[in-house]
Protein backbone atom coordinates (compact mmCIF):
# COMPACT_ATOMS: atom_id res chain seq x y z
CA UNK A 1 0.00 0.00 0.00
CA UNK A 2 2.81 2.29 0.83
CA UNK A 3 4.73 1.70 -2.68
CA UNK A 4 0.63 2.63 -4.14
CA UNK A 5 1.00 6.06 -2.45
CA UNK A 6 4.48 7.11 -3.44
CA UNK A 7 3.63 6.20 -7.07
CA UNK A 8 0.78 8.42 -6.45
CA UNK A 9 2.27 10.83 -5.14
CA UNK A 10 4.92 10.50 -8.09
CA UNK A 11 2.84 10.89 -10.59
CA UNK A 12 0.65 13.65 -9.32
CA UNK A 13 3.82 16.00 -8.45
CA UNK A 14 4.83 17.00 -12.23
CA UNK A 15 1.36 17.74 -12.93
CA UNK A 16 1.08 20.14 -9.57
CA UNK A 17 4.27 22.03 -11.41
CA UNK A 18 2.65 21.99 -14.65
CA UNK A 19 -0.56 23.69 -12.88
CA UNK A 20 1.97 26.14 -11.31
CA UNK A 21 3.55 27.07 -14.14
CA UNK A 22 0.53 28.12 -16.00
CA UNK A 23 -0.90 29.86 -13.69
CA UNK A 24 2.11 32.16 -13.01
CA UNK A 25 2.34 32.43 -17.20
CA UNK A 26 -1.45 33.74 -17.42
CA UNK A 27 -1.15 36.12 -14.20
CA UNK A 28 1.56 38.05 -16.06
CA UNK A 29 0.04 37.87 -18.93
CA UNK A 30 -0.92 41.39 -21.08
CA UNK A 31 -3.24 40.91 -23.75
CA UNK A 32 -2.41 42.97 -26.72
CA UNK A 33 -4.00 46.74 -26.98
CA UNK A 34 -4.82 46.27 -30.75
CA UNK A 35 -6.48 43.79 -33.04
CA UNK A 36 -4.32 41.62 -35.62
CA UNK A 37 -2.13 42.62 -37.51
CA UNK A 38 -1.63 45.73 -35.19
CA UNK A 39 0.04 46.58 -31.71
CA UNK A 40 3.12 43.88 -32.53
CA UNK A 41 6.16 44.35 -30.52
CA UNK A 42 9.33 45.51 -32.28
CA UNK A 43 11.14 43.51 -34.12
CA UNK A 44 14.66 42.84 -32.47
CA UNK A 45 18.00 43.48 -33.70
CA UNK A 46 19.18 40.80 -36.17
CA UNK A 47 21.30 40.14 -39.14
CA UNK A 48 18.29 40.26 -41.72
CA UNK A 49 18.68 42.19 -44.64
CA UNK A 50 15.47 44.81 -43.85
CA UNK A 51 16.02 48.35 -42.32
CA UNK A 52 15.62 48.64 -38.58
CA UNK A 53 15.17 51.13 -36.19
CA UNK A 54 15.53 51.19 -32.56
CA UNK A 55 13.76 53.95 -30.34
CA UNK A 56 16.29 53.74 -27.17
CA UNK A 57 20.16 54.12 -26.94
CA UNK A 58 22.30 51.06 -27.73
CA UNK A 59 25.54 50.06 -26.28
CA UNK A 60 27.77 47.39 -27.51
CA UNK A 61 30.65 46.24 -25.09
CA UNK A 62 33.18 45.67 -28.16
CA UNK A 63 34.28 47.70 -31.10
CA UNK A 64 31.08 48.66 -33.94
CA UNK A 65 32.59 48.41 -37.18
CA UNK A 66 30.31 49.54 -40.71
CA UNK A 67 31.04 48.49 -44.04
CA UNK A 68 28.10 51.54 -45.43
CA UNK A 69 27.93 54.88 -44.66
CA UNK A 70 28.17 55.74 -40.87
CA UNK A 71 25.68 58.80 -40.37
CA UNK A 72 25.91 60.79 -37.27
CA UNK A 73 22.65 62.73 -35.30
CA UNK A 74 22.00 66.50 -37.40
CA UNK A 75 21.54 69.60 -34.85
CA UNK A 76 21.15 73.01 -35.17
CA UNK A 77 22.47 73.47 -31.58
CA UNK A 78 24.86 71.71 -29.49
CA UNK A 79 22.85 68.83 -27.67
CA UNK A 80 24.17 67.53 -24.21
CA UNK A 81 27.46 65.84 -24.38
CA UNK A 82 29.91 63.21 -22.81
CA UNK A 83 33.55 63.05 -23.64
CA UNK A 84 33.95 61.67 -27.28
CA UNK A 85 30.37 61.94 -28.48
CA UNK A 86 30.09 62.97 -31.82
CA UNK A 87 27.21 65.10 -34.04
CA UNK A 88 27.12 66.78 -37.06
CA UNK A 89 26.44 70.32 -36.57
CA UNK A 90 23.62 71.82 -39.40
CA UNK A 91 24.48 75.48 -38.60
CA UNK A 92 28.25 75.64 -38.89
CA UNK A 93 28.03 72.48 -41.41
CA UNK A 94 30.94 70.55 -38.94
CA UNK A 95 31.38 67.39 -37.31
CA UNK A 96 31.70 68.16 -33.53
CA UNK A 97 33.30 65.93 -30.77
CA UNK A 98 33.03 66.31 -27.02
CA UNK A 99 36.46 66.91 -25.74
CA UNK A 100 37.32 67.88 -22.47
CA UNK A 101 34.49 69.48 -21.82
CA UNK A 102 33.08 71.62 -24.58
CA UNK A 103 32.24 70.69 -27.93
CA UNK A 104 35.60 71.31 -30.77
CA UNK A 105 35.35 71.35 -34.36
CA UNK A 106 36.22 67.26 -35.21
CA UNK A 107 39.58 67.94 -37.23
CA UNK A 108 39.34 66.86 -41.08
CA UNK A 109 35.96 68.35 -40.63
CA UNK A 110 34.51 70.27 -44.12
CA UNK A 111 36.68 73.35 -44.46
CA UNK A 112 34.78 76.99 -44.59
CA UNK A 113 36.81 78.86 -46.89
CA UNK A 114 36.83 83.48 -46.34
CA UNK A 115 35.25 84.90 -49.51
CA UNK A 116 35.67 89.02 -50.04
CA UNK A 117 34.03 91.38 -52.35
CA UNK A 118 33.92 95.41 -52.59
CA UNK A 119 30.02 95.82 -52.62
CA UNK A 120 28.74 99.15 -53.11
CA UNK A 121 25.84 100.43 -50.73
CA UNK A 122 25.55 98.20 -48.98
CA UNK A 123 26.56 94.33 -48.11
CA UNK A 124 24.43 91.35 -47.80
CA UNK A 125 26.82 89.48 -45.72
CA UNK A 126 29.68 90.37 -43.08
CA UNK A 127 31.09 94.15 -43.37
CA UNK A 128 34.45 94.29 -42.30
CA UNK A 129 35.12 98.11 -42.77
CA UNK A 130 34.20 100.64 -45.73
CA UNK A 131 36.25 102.74 -47.83
CA UNK A 132 35.32 106.33 -49.25
CA UNK A 133 36.47 104.81 -52.85
CA UNK A 134 37.99 101.87 -54.28
CA UNK A 135 41.53 103.76 -54.89
CA UNK A 136 43.47 106.58 -52.80
CA UNK A 137 40.95 105.95 -51.02
CA UNK A 138 40.47 106.93 -46.89
CA UNK A 139 38.97 104.23 -44.44
CA UNK A 140 36.24 104.16 -41.57
CA UNK A 141 34.74 101.14 -39.32
CA UNK A 142 32.24 99.10 -40.15
CA UNK A 143 29.86 100.67 -37.61
CA UNK A 144 30.03 104.07 -39.11
CA UNK A 145 27.70 105.64 -42.05
CA UNK A 146 29.88 107.89 -43.84
CA UNK A 147 31.04 105.51 -47.13
CA UNK A 148 29.74 103.65 -49.50
CA UNK A 149 32.08 101.35 -50.31
CA UNK A 150 31.96 97.55 -48.42
CA UNK A 151 34.72 94.88 -47.41
CA UNK A 152 32.21 92.47 -47.23
CA UNK A 153 33.15 88.71 -46.48
CA UNK A 154 31.37 86.05 -46.34
CA UNK A 155 31.97 82.03 -46.39
CA UNK A 156 32.34 81.08 -42.70
CA UNK A 157 29.41 80.36 -40.19
CA UNK A 158 29.68 82.97 -37.15
CA UNK A 159 31.90 85.43 -39.10
CA UNK A 160 32.17 88.03 -37.37
CA UNK A 161 34.06 91.62 -36.64
CA UNK A 162 35.19 91.17 -33.38
CA UNK A 163 38.42 91.96 -31.54
CA UNK A 164 38.32 89.94 -28.87
CA UNK A 165 38.33 85.73 -28.45
CA UNK A 166 38.96 83.70 -31.85
CA UNK A 167 40.24 86.88 -33.82
CA UNK A 168 43.21 88.75 -36.08
CA UNK A 169 43.41 92.23 -36.83
CA UNK A 170 42.89 92.96 -40.61
CA UNK A 171 44.18 96.94 -40.37
CA UNK A 172 44.57 99.78 -37.65
CA UNK A 173 42.90 102.92 -38.49
CA UNK A 174 43.97 106.26 -37.15
CA UNK A 175 40.01 107.33 -36.25
CA UNK A 176 36.71 105.74 -36.84
CA UNK A 177 36.41 107.74 -40.14
CA UNK A 178 38.19 109.54 -42.46
CA UNK A 179 40.87 107.35 -41.64
CA UNK A 180 44.39 106.50 -42.82
CA UNK A 181 45.63 102.57 -42.61
CA UNK A 182 48.69 100.98 -41.43
CA UNK A 183 49.66 97.14 -41.17
CA UNK A 184 48.30 95.38 -37.73
CA UNK A 185 52.84 95.23 -37.18
CA UNK A 186 52.26 98.85 -36.89
CA UNK A 187 52.16 100.34 -33.22
CA UNK A 188 50.92 104.13 -34.61
CA UNK A 189 46.80 103.53 -34.40
CA UNK A 190 44.52 102.27 -31.89
CA UNK A 191 41.20 101.65 -33.84
CA UNK A 192 41.46 98.14 -34.98
CA UNK A 193 39.53 95.93 -38.18
CA UNK A 194 39.38 92.78 -36.68
CA UNK A 195 38.38 89.44 -38.53
CA UNK A 196 36.62 86.87 -36.04
CA UNK A 197 35.16 83.33 -36.03
CA UNK A 198 34.17 80.34 -33.71
CA UNK A 199 36.06 78.16 -31.86
CA UNK A 200 37.59 75.37 -34.13
CA UNK A 201 38.63 77.73 -36.94
CA UNK A 202 41.36 80.48 -36.88
CA UNK A 203 41.08 83.68 -39.01
CA UNK A 204 45.32 84.28 -40.01
CA UNK A 205 45.99 87.91 -41.51
CA UNK A 206 48.96 88.63 -43.71
CA UNK A 207 49.96 91.25 -46.19
CA UNK A 208 51.69 89.74 -49.29
CA UNK A 209 51.96 91.55 -53.10
CA UNK A 210 50.30 88.14 -53.61
CA UNK A 211 48.10 86.63 -51.46
CA UNK A 212 48.41 82.83 -52.92
CA UNK A 213 51.85 83.04 -52.21
CA UNK A 214 51.16 82.78 -48.71
CA UNK A 215 49.50 79.58 -49.09
CA UNK A 216 46.10 78.07 -50.12
CA UNK A 217 42.98 79.31 -49.36
CA UNK A 218 44.05 83.31 -48.47
CA UNK A 219 41.71 85.68 -50.21
CA UNK A 220 42.36 89.65 -50.53
CA UNK A 221 40.17 92.28 -48.89
CA UNK A 222 42.14 95.27 -49.63
CA UNK A 223 45.30 96.91 -50.81
CA UNK A 224 47.45 99.84 -49.08
CA UNK A 225 49.96 102.27 -50.08
CA UNK A 226 52.28 101.60 -47.13
CA UNK A 227 52.99 100.07 -44.42
CA UNK A 228 51.03 102.92 -42.05
CA UNK A 229 49.96 106.55 -42.74
CA UNK A 230 48.66 104.67 -45.81
CA UNK A 231 45.73 105.18 -48.34
CA UNK A 232 43.07 102.08 -48.99
CA UNK A 233 41.65 100.40 -52.24
CA UNK A 234 40.53 97.39 -53.91
CA UNK A 235 42.70 94.90 -54.74
CA UNK A 236 44.32 96.25 -57.70
CA UNK A 237 44.70 99.35 -56.16
CA UNK A 238 48.28 98.76 -54.55
CA UNK A 239 50.73 96.75 -54.51
CA UNK A 240 50.68 95.65 -51.39
CA UNK A 241 47.17 93.14 -50.71
CA UNK A 242 45.43 92.80 -47.25
CA UNK A 243 45.41 88.76 -47.38
CA UNK A 244 43.33 86.73 -44.88
CA UNK A 245 42.72 83.06 -44.66
CA UNK A 246 40.15 80.65 -42.36
CA UNK A 247 42.51 77.73 -40.78
CA UNK A 248 41.05 74.56 -38.96
CA UNK A 249 42.41 74.28 -35.34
Amino acid sequence: MQYKNRYFYYSILPCLLLLITIGVYVSGYNPPTQNPPYGNLPAPINAGPDSQTKAGSLTTGGNLTTEGILKLGLFATAPAGTEGALYYDTGENVIKVYSQGEWRNLVGAAKQSLACEIAVGSCPNTSIFKMSAISNAHAELSGQTNYDYYVCCSGITGLGTSCSGNYDTVLKLSGITNAHVEKDTQANYTNSVCLSVPTGSTIICNYASDCSALGPGYTCLASISGDTNAHVGNCAAYETKVCCTNAYD
